[in-house]
């Protein structure tokens, strides 16, 4: 079995490490790891000390006519000190097309008593290896077999993970919920942010999936798939309400989502643009936001006041809408601190021409206290958990809708 995708390359400076002290501390021409595939022995990775030897990465023999198999099989020692006298080997193909002198090897064998391959060692002349070499093959043996089964189980949990994205992907789209965004001096709704729901197992939050897809290669085709699900559902929104859709920045540069978005009428959408990562370039998202911006669209940077949503990335982007990070906002009514710093918010939005918006507003007491520091919208279970259409607010005093 080979060790596929993103982990290889571990594996392969491993390998070589290996190998090089084995080649180094017995003085052999060649050393090498050898993998059993089936009825083959192919060279995984080889060091040898000039070019004469024309073994390279990748070649393979037929495992039943090589030392390796002999000697896992106890049919010749762990030592072959002079191939070319010994009746055992001497008349094997792969002495002469090798020109072995001398052969030392070990297997690698895993946890689970499978026999990944070989650690040996050639030279071209005869040889006095003994014991000692042996042990030393042994224990860098050890640590190979350590670290392939420890890479296995990772690709296997890995393609585990991959499996139960596809499947939602191909079978069971995302469903979507809204939650009401809401003019906290009216209490009438402004917008509705749309949430990606899954009903796969296992049951998990929401971000578990989306962290699961963006580590599994899927992520953009996660949101991109939720996205769509949203706006199938937009034309159901009262008239004048936006729909917030939050997007990942790498999701907003594929070409993907640049094909979908030239074919969408986007006057009434809000593009939030959440912190998975850190941008080190904004010049390509800014080229983005102003394209997006041109076909209509609006667009608000996520979570304001924590992780990587910074004052650079604000000032890079220049968002239409500024959402205030939710734990910005519990108990604010009693942290003067973070009172502070709303406020400051507040007034560089009013001087940029930016909205901002609460998130995760919970009490009358943060409503009323965000209010006072110039905060025009909110949403938060205070209001509405997330539903279906159509849209409706649970808090007293504030007519459904």
């Amino acid at each position: 079995m080979s060790l596929p995708g993103t982990y290889q390359s571990s594996t392969q400076d491993l390998l070589a490490a290996v190998i090089e002290a084995a080649r180094d501390r017995l003085g052999s021409d060649i050393s090498f790891v050898a993998e059993f595939q089936g009825d083959r022995k192919v060279f995984s990775r080889i060091s040898q000390s000039n070019d004469e030897c024309k073994l390279e990465e990748g070649d393979s023999f037929p495992l039943k006519d090589t030392y390796c198999h002999r000697m896992v099989n106890e049919k010749i020692s762990n030592i072959v000190n002079d191939a070319r006298n010994d009746p055992a080997v001497r008349d094997l193909t792969v002495t002469r097309a090798l020109n072995i002198g001398s052969y030392v090897g070990v297997p690698i064998v895993l946890p689970d008593g499978e026999i990944y391959g070989t650690l040996c060692c050639i030279n071209k002349d005869s040889s006095d290896l003994g014991p000692r070499d042996v042990q030393f093959l042994s224990v860098l043996a050890d640590i190979l077999s350590a670290h392939i089964a420890r890479q296995r189980g990772i690709t296997e949990d890995q393609r585990v993970k991959r499996r139960r994205i596809e499947h939602v992907l191909d079978n069971e789209s995302p469903s979507v919920v809204y939650q009401p965004i809401v003019n906290l001096s009216s209490g009438k709704i402004v917008a509705a942010e749309a949430l990606a729901r899954f009903s796969s197992e296992p049951k998990r939050t929401p971000d578990k999936w989306f962290n699961e897809a963006w580590e599994t290669g899927l992520g953009i085709e996660l949101e991109i798939r939720a996205m769509q699900e949203a706006l199938a559902l937009a034309d159901h929104l009262p008239d004048g309400t936006y729909l917030t859709i939050n997007l990942a920045p790498k999701t907003l540069l594929s070409e993907s989502f640049t094909e979908i978005a030239r074919t969408l009428n986007l006057d009434q959408v809000v593009f939030e643009i959440t912190e998975h990562e850190m941008v080190s370039d904004f010049q390509p998202l800014r080229l983005v936001v102003d394209r997006l911006k041109a076909l209509g669209a609006k667009v608000a940077i996520d979570d304001v006041g924590a992780g990587y949503s910074g004052l650079n990335r604000i000032l890079e982007l220049r968002p239409d809408i500024l959402k205030l990070d939710l734990q910005l906002n519990d108990n604010i009514h009693r942290d003067p601190a973070k009172q502070a710093m709303v406020s400051a918010v507040s007034e560089f939005a009013s001087r940029t021409g930016a909205l901002v918006v609460a998130e995760g507003i919970e009490r009358a007491e943060e409503m009323e206290t965000l209010k006072s520091l110039g905060v025009a919208y909110g949403q938060g279970y205070y209001f509405a958990k997330p539903g279906p259409l159509p849209l409706k607010l649970d808090v007293q005093g504030h007519a459904n809708q």
